[in-house]
């Protein structure tokens, strides 16, 4: 025997909203199971000295120069989102995945805390980093730089 059961409009909404969020969260989460997978195999094959394949040889990055650079050359404050996209610009970048991007950035604005500030965008997640010549004694930000649309 079977009983049915009726949900209203806004109940059946809710159940298919959480479904469909926890089928999103599933797919993203066995995108990155494959990713972690490709790599490894590809790394099996990189590090093998029968086969003779390799990676995509990657060029040294100095990451606080890079940081320091990009804030002269753009001349205006940066999350560091941006300077991962940045990143990828630059041919020394190589294979690396944009986890180990962020994560040498975020070592490297640690080790520039003396060198760079940072300042909390209203209504954005996360820190925008210029040069400390960029704002005032009070820690807001001087007029010129101040005007950047935010994304």
């Amino acid at each position: 025997m079977t009983k049915t059961v009726n949900f209203s409009e806004q109940q059946l909404a809710e159940i298919t909203a959480r479904y469909e969020r926890r089928l999103a969260a599933i797919t993203k989460e066995a995108e990155d199971i494959r990713a972690v997978l490709t790599r490894l195999k590809g790394e099996e094959r990189s590090s093998s000295f029968s086969t003779g394949e390799r990676g995509v040889r990657r060029g040294r990055i100095q990451w606080e120069k890079f940081i320091l650079d990009k804030l002269q050359d753009k001349n205006e404050l940066l999350f560091k989102y941006e300077m991962r996209d940045l990143a990828f610009e630059d041919d020394r970048i190589g294979d690396r995945s944009a986890i180990q991007v962020d994560r040498a950035l975020s070592a490297a604005l640690y080790k520039l805390k003396d060198r760079i500030q940072s300042y909390n965008v209203p209504g954005k997640k996360g820190y925008a980093y210029g040069l400390p010549e960029w704002f005032e004694k009070d820690g807001s930000v001087k007029e010129e730089f101040a005007d950047k649309e935010w994304d």
